[in-house]
């Protein structure tokens, strides 16, 4: 409850609670940041940032984490890439074999991690429920 809280802030005001939680206590801030934007969250990254992900993170890493992603996840991203892209990924997807949980997962949370970095940066947009005013 109190990350579906959080979520309903808009950016600025979620840093500025964290920031403020981080001073009493760390630890549970970090537990409401990681659960603020998750791997099944990326259907909110803005459409024309996707390619660019595909530029920042390795195809390795996409193929791996993708093996455990929503539809609704795989959807968006791959269809915002070349017909010619979407199949390469595809393949990879189904070329790499049975792999670790822990280490689709661990992809997940790296692929995340960028994602936020990118984000900090401004090269890419995430929609969050107090933003959705302001894209025009």
């Amino acid at each position: 409850m109190a990350i579906e809280t959080v979520k309903s802030l808009d950016a600025a005001a979620q840093q500025k609670l964290l920031d403020n939680l981080a001073q009493k206590d760390a630890s549970l801030a970090e537990l409401i940041k990681n659960g603020l934007f998750t791997f099944e969250d990326i259907h909110k990254v803005n459409p024309k940032s996707v390619p660019l992900l595909f530029t920042e993170i390795p195809e390795k890493k996409w193929s791996l984490a993708l093996r455990k992603a929503s539809d609704e996840v795989k959807l968006h991203l791959l269809s915002n890439l070349s017909a010619r892209r979407e199949e390469q990924f595809k393949e990879a997807i189904e070329s790499q074999g049975p792999q670790p949980l822990a280490k689709v997962y661990d992809a997940q949370k790296e692929i995340v991690d960028k994602i936020l970095e990118l984000e900090k940066t401004g090269k890419v947009f995430i929609v969050r429920a107090g933003d959705k005013d302001r894209m025009v």
